[in-house]
């Protein structure tokens, strides 16, 4: 089979070149076939990297963001009142801690307190 392609094409002389060793070699079925899949994926490529989405790394982080950051911190954590959960510290007979909260400012909860 003869040349059906256009040659003058920048795909297609790189193909022969590749595979034949010479820019002007006759091209066969499979080959024009194999050009033309190379055309396709080629434009597939080049349409894939244009909708792909950059992301870009600074060196450095920007100050504005790590000051409004702070600030959040600062208002979110440092304001609330602290409540301090007092646990009863009884040890129980299978050895561990009791762990119930505090009545009445005792140092055990009720149930290990000592009886009057």
């Amino acid at each position: 089979m003869g040349v059906t392609t256009d040659l003058t094409s920048d795909i297609v002389s790189e193909y022969a070149i590749r595979q034949y060793g010479s820019a002007t070699a006759i091209l066969n079925d499979f080959d024009i076939k194999m050009v033309d899949v190379i055309k396709k994926l080629r434009s597939k490529y080049a349409n894939e990297l244009s909708q792909r989405k950059h992301i870009i790394v600074l060196k450095e982080p920007v100050k504005q963001i790590e000051e409004i950051t702070n600030e959040v911190v600062k208002n979110s954590k440092l304001n609330e009142p602290k409540t301090k959960v007092l646990l009863c510290c009884a040890i129980k007979m299978n050895g561990d801690v009791c762990g119930a909260k505090l009545k009445d400012n005792n140092e055990f909860c009720l149930r290990h307190m000592p009886k009057k």
